[in-house]
């Protein structure tokens, strides 16, 4: 029991003494007997005693010993990428190796709390060993034990424990670190991870190479050999075709290791240089990394012409009018084929220079080329592969397709609803035989609309007047496939008036010079026997139909040609269209191929670009060279260009460090240099974290991004290009990835810590801290608190009141 008066002794005293006076003097002039009664004034006095009493504030104390706290001690485990190295066991597994058994040699009741930080970048908690992961680009091992403390918060641990490789970047202020570690009474114990026998590392620093070689060419490879730790040793550099491992290399040359970055040269002959390629340093003894002694790269064959297939479905050597206008421009290579008889169910392609030879049987093969014209030819005569193929290389790869029509094309070949349908500019009739989807036998005389003279492919002479002039004598055809519409992107570049039952659809600008605009309904399906039948009716009873047309499909261009460029519907088109021969026809054709192969990955003709090297590392700059040509190819400064890096994530916030980095560029407006004639620019690589792909935990990867430019005239897109700029995933902890066991020395015993060298003495260390004395908790309660005493303080004002009742007081 204690007491916790609010008041002072002399307070309760004079109180007392009060209340006892007060009694006196009530009773002294109390007038009767009865009121003066001795058993009266002692039970006032009682009652008064009770109440001073719970003034007096009366607590009862108990106190309680709880049981032994047990110690507590912190883990700080390095997550640096170095932490990642060595085989077959790394870095990081070794200590989570470490931990595991020194924690299973102690018993239950001697096994302190335990708390687990990492640090990279940036000091964290994590709930266990086994959830961290090496990912970080740096290792900040003072800025970590600064933090430590911090996060420990009031409750002091007995000791820290560091696993690390000691290769941290901070170099300096570890001694005041210890020494403030002693101050606090707080050992750090050190346990040094690394296999000591690393001597260290080779790596492929930079690589510069063209991106493109012709054929017979000897191409130089210029490689930057990064070196730390093997001086004067001697190593292989050498140049491999991944297609071939076992192979002998394509190029190698003997080096000599020096420490820093040398440059070396191999040459290899472009025509050997097929596929994707290598260049290594074959591993080093005991070299630490492994996986940044290579770097894939491609050398790709430079077409100087631009690569079309044709393929002609009507026999008689028809194909030689469309190969000859195609081969007649230099910058054109063509190759033929036709079908072995048009009207067999399953047609067979084969190539006039090679009959064993037909479409291309691979993906590879068929990327190799910029346009496929596809005339008259039966959809039996290809494989579902090969027309996906044809799709990718149009959409994708930004080549070109063409189809022409015949008896065979369109929807009498069966191209309805098949993916080739899909890319083409107009919706094609259904299918059926050629009698029910094919005009027979009628004149239609093309009219090209004002509104799209000026297009590329109706370029035919420079002079406009002139020009107009020979759109105007173009020949009439004979006959033409019948289609439902013209698609709503696309452009109808020739037109004509059939007569019914046959009336496409065609979008209201499109339409006759002298024709006013037609009314038109509703598209009509046909029955069963019915003849397709589209609404949009001229009023002279015709409809105006597409017969030719084009349109953008993805990053590539299409064209269809209703009717057939050959005979019997095409017989004065590929021969009369001229000067008393038909070189207006040829140069048609040209210019569809070359408007069709403008975008295409293989042959830009309007944009040329290139980097100043192959291989980059995160911040570096991107020096981009472009060259720019207008429509008649020739070099031009009058666009606009503009680069920008694709497919990024957005870049996450910046670990703090003493010298912040500087946003990368993602974009820029190239510039004209009249000097070369023409543009330049830089971007500057992206960071890690905004690649799409997962970082290497173990040595360095290569990664891509794209980099697009663009040719803008005013609003207008002229073109695009694309390429892949390659990222070497190096990071900063591989440049010297021996391990440092002295700077780990130094802060233990400048903490008066220990050198741990395996688990036991792990164990040892943790069963050494005894759990502390136990600690007594007291607490207190009210005495007064209590219901006997409410009673007995009720008890006697009762009985104070019935004795004066009794006695007549009242």
């Amino acid at each position: 029991m204690q007491w916790s008066p609010t008041h002072s002794s002399g307070f309760y005293t004079a109180l007392g003494i009060g209340l006892v006076a007060l009694l006196l003097v009530a009773r002294w002039f109390a007038t009767t007997p009865a009121a003066r009664s001795p058993f009266l004034f002692v039970l006032r006095a009682v009652i008064l005693a009770v109440l001073v009493a719970i003034l007096l504030d009366p607590v009862e104390v108990t106190e309680t010993r709880l049981p032994p706290k047990a110690p507590r001690v912190a883990y700080l485990v390095d997550c640096s990428r170095s932490m990642a190295l060595e085989r077959p066991l790394s870095r990081l597994e070794r200590a989570r190796q470490m931990i595991q058994q020194a924690e299973s040699q102690i018993g239950p009741g001697e096994r302190p709390n335990i708390d687990v930080f990492g640090f990279g970048e940036d000091l964290f908690a994590k709930s266990h060993a086994w959830k961290l992961n090496a990912t970080g680009n740096e290792s900040r091992l003072r800025s970590a034990l600064e933090d430590l403390p911090g996060r420990l918060g009031e409750e002091q641990a007995k000791g820290v424990v560091v696993f690390s490789d000691g290769r941290a970047t901070e170099t300096g202020g570890y001694a005041q670190v210890a020494a403030g570690y002693k101050r606090l009474g707080l050992p750090v114990h050190v346990v040094a991870l690394g296999n000591p026998r690393s001597v260290g590392d080779v790596a492929i620093q930079d690589l510069i190479v063209p991106r493109e070689a012709r054929s017979g060419m000897r191409v130089p490879v210029r490689v930057v050999v990064r070196s730390r730790g093997y001086e004067g040793e001697r190593a292989e550099l050498r140049v491999r075709s991944l297609l071939d491992p076992g192979g002998a290399p394509l190029a190698s040359l003997p080096i000599t290791l020096n420490d820093g970055e040398n440059e070396h040269e191999l040459v290899i002959e472009s025509d050997k240089a097929k596929g994707p390629l290598i260049v290594e340093v074959p591993p080093v003894n005991a070299e630490a990394v492994l996986e940044n002694n290579r770097v894939p790269f491609q050398i790709a064959a430079r077409h100087a012409k631009i690569r079309v297939i044709y393929m002609e479905g009507t026999g008689a050597n028809e194909y030689h009018w469309i190969r000859d206008a195609l081969v007649e421009e230099p910058n054109i290579e063509c190759v033929a084929m036709e079908v072995d008889a048009q009207y067999n169910q399953r047609q067979r392609l084969h190539r006039i220079d090679n009959p064993a030879l037909g479409y291309p049987t691979t993906r590879e093969e068929l990327f190799t080329y910029d346009v496929v014209i596809c005339s008259d030819i039966h959809r039996a005569a290809f494989s579902q592969q090969q027309l996906d193929w044809t799709v990718e290389l149009v959409g994708q790869r930004g080549g070109g397709f063409a189809m022409i029509g015949g008896n065979t094309s369109f929807g009498s070949g069966q191209w309805d609803q098949t993916a080739w349908d899909g890319i083409i500019p107009i919706d094609m009739s259904g299918a059926g035989t050629h009698g029910d989807n094919t005009l027979w036998n009628v004149t239609i005389k093309v009219e090209v609309p004002p509104e799209v003279e000026n297009h590329p492919i109706w370029r035919i002479v420079d002079d406009p007047v002139k020009n107009r002039e020979i759109l105007k004598r173009m020949p009439p055809f004979y006959g033409s496939n019948l289609t439902d519409r013209l698609k709503p992107a696309a452009t109808a570049l020739g037109v004509a008036e059939v007569a019914l039952p046959f009336r496409p659809v065609m979008p209201q600008q499109i339409r006759s010079k002298s024709t006013p605009a037609p009314q038109y309904r509703t598209k009509v399906v046909p029955q069963q026997g019915q003849t397709s039948q589209t609404a949009r009716q001229l009023p002279n009873g015709k409809s105006l139909m597409p017969v030719m047309s084009a349109e953008s499909y993805g990053k590539g261009r299409t064209f269809a040609l209703s009717s057939d460029s050959t005979v019997d519907w095409g017989r004065d088109f590929e021969k009369l269209w001229g000067e008393g021969d038909n070189r207006y026809f040829r140069k048609f054709w040209r210019n569809v191929v070359q408007w069709l192969a403008e975008n295409s990955a293989n042959a830009n003709r309007r944009l040329r670009i290139e980097t100043d090297k192959v291989l980059y590392h995160p911040g570096e700059p991107i020096q981009i060279t472009a060259r720019a040509f207008d429509a008649k190819l020739e070099p031009s400064q009058q666009y606009r260009l503009t680069a920008s890096l694709q497919g990024l994530a957005s870049p996450q916030p910046a670990a703090s460090s003493d010298s912040p980095s500087q946003p990368a560029r993602r974009s820029a407006t190239l510039t004209p240099r009249a000097a070369t004639g023409d543009y330049a620019g830089e971007l500057t690589v992206p960071s890690l974290d905004q690649l799409s792909a997962p970082s290497s935990q173990a040595g360095a990867t290569v990664r891509k991004v794209g980099l697009r430019v663009v040719v803008h005239d005013g609003e207008t897109v002229v073109t695009q290009s694309d390429l892949d700029v390659q990222i070497m995933d190096d990071s900063p902890e591989y440049r010297d990835p021996r391990p440092d066991s002295a700077l780990l020395e130094q802060i233990a015993t400048g903490s008066n810590g220990r050198v741990l060298q395996n688990a036991n003495d792990l164990a040892n260390l943790l069963r050494s801290y005894h759990a502390g004395q136990s600690e007594v908790v007291v607490s207190k309660s009210p005495a007064w608190d209590k219901p006997a005493l409410w009673m007995l303080l009720v008890g006697l004002l009762t009985t104070e009141w019935i004795v004066r009742r009794l006695k007549g007081l009242f």
